[in-house]
């Protein structure tokens, strides 16, 4: 594959235009061509118009089509087209879509972006087939929250900044009770349970801090 010198184009599809802003800036220094959309019809647009090299695209855009259809729609327009998820979810596997994500695909989590240099690096990375993709997750595979869906993280959030269980209902208008088989069906997911005498809520907040940080309100 040639390298980012030789003009590769980059479409960036974020709803944040700061954010995109910023990237764009950064790769045309370093060397690419980009286009920006804010969302997933006008990066369908750009894809049949211009026909770019590489899809760097946020997940979570706002409204449906999210990150992860529009991949799979730009590999059906443009199956050539390499794929840079940029989100802030920790992994792919916290995000709950009925939809897989394309093959080849590298993942950089904003909670590990400290410099757009691992963006760079992880368009590189798909646009060279020797290499494999960069998958930057928050949190290691090893962690148990690695193992949480997107919905299950969610609540395990919620806990570690102290809501009750009556609050995330509330807060996701929904009952009780089914906020309570959420959070018994993360801790599962957590194998909370096989700690005698360790008080589950304590653990799991402890597990998203050492993953992810103190969480914000």
């Amino acid at each position: 594959m040639a390298s980012a010198t030789a003009r590769r184009s980059v479409l960036i599809v974020e709803d944040q235009t700061f954010v995109s802003t910023l990237l764009a800036e950064h790769l045309d220094h370093r060397g690419f061509r980009t286009f920006t959309a804010d969302c997933a019809e006008g990066a369908v647009a750009t894809i049949e118009d211009h026909d770019p090299d590489v899809l760097l695209t946020d997940i979570d855009l706002g409204r449906r089509p999210n990150g992860v259809e529009l991949a799979t729609i730009s590999r059906e327009l443009s199956p050539g087209i390499a794929v840079v998820f940029l989100s802030n979810y920790p992994s792919i596997r916290a995000l709950d879509c009925p939809v897989a994500p394309p093959p080849g695909y590298a993942f950089v989590s904003k909670h590990r972006v400290s410099s757009p240099d691992l963006v760079v690096e992880a368009i590189e990375s798909v646009l060279d087939d020797g290499r494999r993709p960069v998958i930057s997750n928050a949190a290691r595979d090893s962690d148990p929250v690695s193992r949480l869906t997107g919905t299950q993280r969610s609540i395990v959030r919620m806990i570690a900044q102290g809501y009750t269980n009556h609050e995330i209902a509330e807060r996701r208008g929904c009952s009780v009770r089914a906020v309570e088989r959420l959070v018994t069906r993360a801790f599962q997911s957590m194998s909370l349970g096989d700690h005698p005498g360790h008080h589950p809520r304590m653990m799991a907040t402890r597990c998203y801090v050492r993953a992810y940080g103190l969480p914000e309100d």
